[in-house]
């Protein structure tokens, strides 16, 4: 019966709507991958639900957001089709930019910098010397954007490279990051102020030589700031190169480009195989009824029974027939 209703649902949606809205540039919703969003993209989507081996996707398919891909997304994704306004599609990929960001100066010998603030300078220095002039960089993001948008698969923190010193004892520099505390402004923070630095949060990163872009995986760390209802986070950067210390410099918001970000990518782990995330598993097979699709009621199950039916047999009984029996035999 399943089967048949499945059927009778994408029949109806073949039959009844015919609109599209031109993607030729945007891709997201086109999951037939013809370069369209249409309502076969919601009929492809829900075969999708039923057997994704043969109607693969190459994007998310969590449409509207919830975490799961199951039904519910086609129809979402159908209603897009005729009101893009009132069903709009989330991004699959979000970027956040730095909030605030900083670093602080302790000592080089008599000249003290413990008290001076270098919020207003265009990079982030770093450079972990025990002795005189160490450097801690802080940066801190606003992710109250996320609060409804929690079915994200990877977040990572991108810090553009701007300058490293080169050691023959060091080739590779490395840096590391920690949760930290949000009670800063970064045009007050000093060495004396700086916050309490909590929790590790990823091993060395390696960097090479020139101008580059790195990322550093703050999934878990940001799933579970949201979790205790935070809406500010902020990480402390350390540099950490084995053997001799190196001065690092990132960008910051007051460069002209290459300022602190997080990546934020959605979806789920089926749909984009480069982030594995923890996200609920999808719910295939899900049956939903008509008056779903057309936003009438609440139906969650809908039932469509055979205007006729029968079987047929071969062999000596293959001119009978069956039109009357009380049970379709099969073998």
């Amino acid at each position: 019966m399943k089967r048949i209703f499945i059927d009778v649902v994408i029949f109806v949606m073949m039959l009844s709507f015919s609109l599209c809205v031109s993607a030729e540039n945007i891709r997201l919703g086109d999951m037939d991958n013809d370069s369209y969003v249409t309502s076969d993209d919601a009929i492809y989507l829900l075969r999708h639900t039923l057997d994704r081996d043969s109607y693969p996707i190459n994007q998310s398919g969590d449409v509207n957001g919830d975490g799961t891909v199951n039904s519910n997304d086609a129809i979402y994704l159908l209603r897009h089709t005729l009101s893009e306004t009132d069903y709009p599609l989330l991004p699959q990929y979000l970027s956040i930019g730095v909030k605030e960001d900083t670093y602080v100066l302790n000592k080089n010998g008599s000249v003290d910098y413990t008290t001076e603030n270098f919020g207003d300078e265009t990079e982030i220095h770093l450079k972990a010397n025990p002795d005189m002039l160490t450097r801690f960089g802080y940066v801190k993001f606003d992710i109250s954007e996320l609060k409804n948008r929690t079915n994200f698969t990877c977040i990572e923190l991108e810090l553009t490279l701007t300058q490293r010193q080169t050691d023959d004892i060091a080739p590779l520099a490395a840096i590391e990051i920690y949760g930290a505390s949000t009670n800063w402004k970064e045009d007050e923070l000093t060495f004396e102020t700086m916050p309490e630095s909590f929790s590790f949060i990823c091993d060395k990163k390696d960097i090479t030589s020139g101008r580059n872009t790195i990322t550093l995986p703050v999934t878990d760390y940001v799933r579970k700031a949201l979790a205790a209802g935070k809406t500010e986070i902020a990480f402390a950067l350390r540099e950490a190169t084995a053997g001799k210390p190196l001065h690092l410099r990132f960008a910051s918001k007051e460069s002209t480009s290459g300022a602190p970000s997080l990546s934020v990518y959605f979806g789920t782990k089926e749909d984009n195989a480069k982030y594995n995330g923890a996200v609920e598993d999808s719910k295939p097979g899900q049956v939903v009824g008509l008056d779903q699709i057309f936003g009438i009621g609440e139906v969650e199950k809908a039932s469509v029974t055979a205007s006729e039916d029968s079987y047929v047999e071969a062999g000596t009984s293959a001119g009978n027939n069956y039109g009357s029996a009380t049970t379709l035999d099969f073998k």
